[in-house]
């Protein structure tokens, strides 16, 4: 259980860091998409 939320958490961060700068959505879309 702590993994998923290790995971949400990262979600959230990585929603906020997507909000901030494109090329990082870009990087953290390409880093879910090797973890999904």
């Amino acid at each position: 259980m702590s993994a998923i939320a290790f995971m949400c958490d990262g979600m959230v961060a990585a929603g906020t860091w997507a909000s901030r700068a494109a090329p990082v959505k870009q990087f953290i879309s390409q880093v879910i998409a090797l973890f999904s």
